[in-house]
This record gives structure tokens, sequence and C-alpha cells, in this order.
């Protein structure tokens, strides 16, 4: 009897959490409009990497003859910048939002977003889910999908980015080059994929989903002496090029097929609209920031990454990141 009552008591105990779970789902969380505290506008990339650009990063890695401790030295004498010199870790950039309730799925740029988010925020709130390249096929998609539910089940929220479907995707074992159909065509299918995942899961959820699309690299410097330790896993580097345009590209065709469809919740908010409302697709292009900054990154992949003659940059996210929701989740 005693077994029974025990059973059942732990029976009733799981039920309550799964309706309460359907209950939280039946009622998604308001997004509210963030805005600026302090300052009346945020400083665009621009004014900060003021003569960073493509020509004086060749330039000085030219000149730098291929030594990654003479490259930034040289670099900053060319550019005349002071990124690298010192440490731009935060922008003193400050938001004000529903900082409380977001995710961030993804690698290790995911999660530098999250930092930077929670920089301007002052939340401890927001969370941040590990979730590295699962592959170019359906699992992906799959696994994806399977950890944002598990983290909305934990602790809903109304803003979920995810990312991280780019770079490791350049590693030899994962993606084998067959001509330039090779390259694009099935970078664009999976991200078709991810995409339409994305957008069911913030039409089911009620919340803003925000596709963090593949940022560039600065191959130079990933190649410089001493050259990252793997680069002979991966393919070439250029890639992030391509890819982001094959990501804009599937982005637009997936917002399309939203609009003919006629489904008014899949049609609210769309890619350039919607005001953060729930049931919404953004997309987060990476390649912005890289290429408006290039050649800061200290590893060539990470803006917080540090070594010999390099200072980190991170707080060059918040100008990016911040820029983008006040523009989409703002006034």
């Amino acid at each position: 009897m005693r077994t029974y009552l025990v059973t059942r008591a732990l029976f009733l105990c799981a039920l309550a959490d799964l309706v309460q779970l359907f209950v939280t789902l039946a009622k998604p969380l308001e997004l509210t409009k963030f805005e600026l505290e302090k300052t009346s506008e945020i400083p665009s990339l621009a004014s900060i990497c003021f003569n960073v650009t493509l020509d004086s990063y060749a330039k000085a890695a030219m000149e730098a003859e291929g030594s990654r401790r003479r490259f930034f030295p040289k670099f900053r004498e060319v550019s005349h910048t002071t990124l690298t010199a010192q440490p731009y870790l935060a922008s003193g950039i400050k938001l004000k939002g529903n900082a409380e309730n977001a995710v961030f799925v993804g690698d290790s740029v995911i999660n530098e977003i999250y930092k930077s988010y929670e920089r301007m925020l002052g939340s401890e709130s927001a969370s941040f889910v590990s979730m590295r390249d699962t592959g170019l096929n359906a699992s992906g998609v799959i696994a994806y999908k399977d950890r944002l539910e598990m983290a909305y089940s934990q602790k809903p929220f109304n803003l979920a980015f995810l990312g991280g479907l780019g770079l490791h995707h350049m590693l030899r074992d994962k993606h084998s080059l067959g001509g330039a159909s090779g390259v694009a065509k099935p970078h664009k299918e999976v991200v078709g994929r991810y995409l339409a995942m994305f957008h069911q899961l913030a039409v089911n959820l009620g919340v803003a989903v925000v596709f963090v699309g593949v940022p560039t690299v600065d191959a130079a410097t990933i190649m410089m002496s001493t050259a990252k330790h793997d680069f002979l896993d991966f393919n070439d580097l250029a890639l992030p090029t391509l890819w982001d345009a094959v990501e804009v590209r599937a982005f637009q065709e997936e917002e399309r097929k939203r609009i003919i469809s006629s489904d008014k919740e899949a049609g609210e908010g769309g890619a350039e609209g919607g005001g953060g409302r729930g049931g919404s697709l953004w997309h987060l292009r990476l390649a912005k920031l890289t290429n408006t900054c290039p050649g800061v990154r200290c590893d060539g992949m990470h803006f917080n990454s540090y070594g010999r003659e390099c200072e980190p940059s991170s707080g060059l996210w918040d100008h990016f990141l911040g820029d983008f929701l006040l523009q989409h989740f703002g006034d």
C-alpha cells in the first residue's frame, strides 16, 4: 500500500510539472523593448574601427613577413588604432530591457555575444547553452531543437540567439569539398533546414529567435607563425565569406516562403519588422562586424582572444549587438 501511495504521489508530481509546462507554453513571455541608458546613441563600429581596413591589414601582414609577434605592432602603426594595444573589454554601453529572459545556444562565438549581452543589461539571469557544430545533416537540426525546448522547459525565455553553424564546418572531417557546388549547396541546404526549424520553434513557443550567421575570419592571422595548431584540419579559410552570402540568400528565401504561405502566426514579425513580437525570426549577420573591424582578433577568430603584442577587443561586441537590439527590439 505504501509503495502504491509513493508511486501515485510521484506520478501526480510529474503530471503537475507537465501541466505547468503546457501552461507556460500557452502564455508566451512578453519581450519588452530595449532602451539605452545614459547615452543618446551607440558609437558606430566605423568610428571605433576607423582606419582598420582590409588594406591596412594586408599591408601590415606583408611587412610582418609572417610573424604574428611583429604583425600587431605593425598593424597599429599602419592603421593608427589603439585596438590590440590595450584591452577593450567593455564599452560602457548600458541597455534597459527584459534581460532575464534571454538564452544563447551555440559555440564560443555565441558565448562572446552572451557575455556582451550580460555586460550591457547587467543581468546574470540570461543563460548560455554550449552547442558546438553538429554536422551538415538532419541530426543537427534535431539536436538544436531538443536543446532549445529543454532550455525553455527549465526556464522560459522570450528571446533566443542560436548559431555556431559556420566555423566548425570548415573542418575537413565535417565538410569535404567537391567544387563550387560542393561548397555552397550543402551549406545553403542545411541553413534552410535550420531556419525552417528555428521559425517553427519561434511560433510554437511564442518567442523571438535570432539566427546568428557565420563570421568571416582573419585568415592571415590564423596562418602566421606560430600558426593555429590544427590549421591543416581546416578547408580553405575563405569559406566563411562564401557561406555568409549563402546564409543571406537562404534567410531571404525563408522569409519569402513565410510571406507566400500567408500564415498569420508565421508572418508576424518577419525578417525586418515585428518589433520583437513572439514568433519572429531574425538574422544577426556577424560578417558585418568582422568585415568592419578586420585584424583586431588576436587569434583571427575570437574578439576575446589575446597573445603576445595583442590585447582582446571583446567590447566591440557591445556596439554591434547593442545596435541590433535597439534597431529590432527597441522603440
